[in-house]
């Protein structure tokens, strides 16, 4: 499918905002709130063009239809041509069943295996227990999943965790405005073992950097 400016624009033009005030950072925000069908619309619109620009790594949460839909459409006969990434939530006070939830996204996306499954949200060492390690090392080995990976603010320690083989990847904060990788994670992964796969989030800085750079703070 492949999607015109004007197309694009046409359909840009069909959401149907709801206009509603909220709190936000104790200060009062407006947010702008669309009817579900349209958020899954827009969200296939701009699915289907992430596609056409060559776009072929997809992380996906469970509960974005749009996504689904897409990727069951485009996955079948092209499966070797995405990177499918997933995984379970560190939820602080315990965590998501990592094989339950492996074998639900392999359910909901039709597929028989995931290349990179992730622990997503770990803040504190302390949240990557024993239980996290063995249930992780289980996925690692069931032959549903080509590699395992941890998303974490902590670079030093997914840095420790790749290069003792625990992970095959790991998915960290990283933008002009983060920096810290360049000591933390780059001078290590050509040293791990299996050539881990280093995945950045936030990399506009929630859009700050999008913004005027006099405003950007550089931080750690």
């Amino acid at each position: 499918m492949t999607l015109s400016k004007a197309e694009l624009n046409a359909a840009l033009k069909q959401w149907k905002p709801l206009v509603v005030g909220i709190a936000w950072k104790f200060r009062a925000k407006f947010a702008v709130i669309h009817e579900f069908d349209d958020i899954v619309a827009m969200g296939m619109v701009a699915l289907w063009k992430a596609l056409d620009e060559g776009l072929n790594y997809f992380l996906y949460f469970g509960f974005d239809t749009h996504m689904t839909s897409v990727l069951r459409e485009v996955l079948p006969g092209k499966r070797e041509q995405y990177v499918l990434a997933t995984g379970a939530y560190n939820l602080i006070w315990g965590h998501q069943n990592l094989r339950k939830t492996l074998e639900r996204r392999l359910r909901q996306l039709r597929t028989d295996y995931i290349d990179v499954f992730h622990f997503l949200g770990v803040t504190r060492r302390e949240h990557f227990t024993p239980r996290v390690r063995e249930e992780l090392q289980a996925v690692r080995e069931s032959g549903l999943v080509r590699g395992v990976s941890m998303s974490t603010h902590d670079r030093k320690f997914a840095a420790e965790l790749v290069r003792e083989g625990t992970l095959d990847a790991m998915m960290i904060r990283y933008n002009a405005a983060h920096v810290g990788a360049e000591t933390d994670i780059f001078p290590y992964v050509g040293e791990a073992a299996g050539n881990p796969g280093v995945i950045s989030f936030t990399a506009t800085c929630w859009t700050q950097l999008l913004r005027d750079s006099s405003t950007a703070l550089t931080r750690s």
